[in-house]
């Protein structure tokens, strides 16, 4: 991927006109009466919601990508990273070892690694925001991920991190399955987005005033003189481009381990583990 995903065509105005059409039928057709789906919760859904999610519940599902369950976090994920560590101590006693470092760096190379001329900066993010998809805003974010130093270590932690949260989910996770994706690639985007730090320093010059203790009777103590301010510009990218950042990450996954790797005895581990840190803790 070496040019930013851009759109291929715009909506023309008879399709804008088309569209604002159809949500007014759709919400037309709304229950006025409903109440949030999640379980526990029956706060009425606002009539200007087109879903079945109330707006706390709506907001949770933006940022943290399920609307009700749990974070993977605490003694579960620590559970889930230690059986992560033991499949990989044990792929590094076998022949083909460096068959899995050699997929990984492939799939990294592949998937992850960004030409450094899509690093764009905050002020051209914004130009180009409105032609730029989903997938080409996660390009920059990992175009500025490719500038780092240890971006290769980076992307292998990242990958670990990936690693148990599929453990982690195979054990732990109690909702629907089709929810489970967007969870699990927005705890990862979430991360890859901080380290990426997409911001630009900028020098703005602007005029103070400063007293003075000494100063011709003519004038006054307050002096006006000209100072250099420092300016931080960030780009701070939306839930969206957090989902798709994070999902890349799981890509290479597919394409370096078997399909099958998480066996039931690494699940039995992961819960046996998982207890005994409960008891330990009372």
């Amino acid at each position: 991927m070496h040019t930013l995903q851009k759109r291929d065509r715009r909506l023309t105005p008879s399709g804008h006109v088309r569209a604002v059409e159809r949500l007014r039928r759709d919400k037309a057709r709304l229950d006025l009466n409903r109440v949030c789906t999640v379980p526990g919760c029956s706060t009425q859904v606002s009539p200007e919601n087109l879903g079945s999610l109330c707006t706390k519940h709506r907001w949770r599902q933006k940022e943290a990508g399920h609307a009700w369950h749990p974070m993977p976090r605490g003694k579960q994920r620590k559970a889930a990273r230690r059986a992560v560590a033991r499949y990989l101590d044990s792929a590094s006693q076998h022949n083909n070892a460096g068959r899995l470092l050699t997929l990984l760096q492939a799939a990294i190379n592949r998937k992850l690694r960004e030409p450094l001329t899509n690093a764009l900066k905050p002020a051209q993010i914004r130009r180009e925001a409105h032609s730029l998809t989903t997938k080409g805003k996660s390009q920059i974010v990992w175009a500025w991920l490719s500038q780092r130093q240890d971006f290769d270590r980076l992307a292998y932690r990242l990958l670990i991190e990936a690693m148990a949260l599929e453990v982690w989910a195979r054990c732990f996770y109690e909702g629907q399955k089709a929810n489970l994706p967007r969870l699990l690639h927005t705890t990862v985007g979430r991360t890859a987005v901080w380290c990426s730090h997409i911001q630009e320093t900028k020098i703005r010059t602007t005029t103070q005033w400063v007293s003075r203790s000494c100063y011709p009777a003519s004038e006054g103590p307050m002096q006006k003189v000209s100072a250099d301010i420092p300016v931080t510009d960030r780009w701070r990218p939306t839930p969206y481009v957090r989902v798709a950042v994070g999902k890349r990450v799981f890509l290479v996954l597919r394409e370096a381990l078997p399909a099958n790797w998480i066996t039931d005895d690494m699940i039995a581990d992961t819960l046996r583990d998982h207890h005994s840190m409960e008891e330990q803790s009372k």
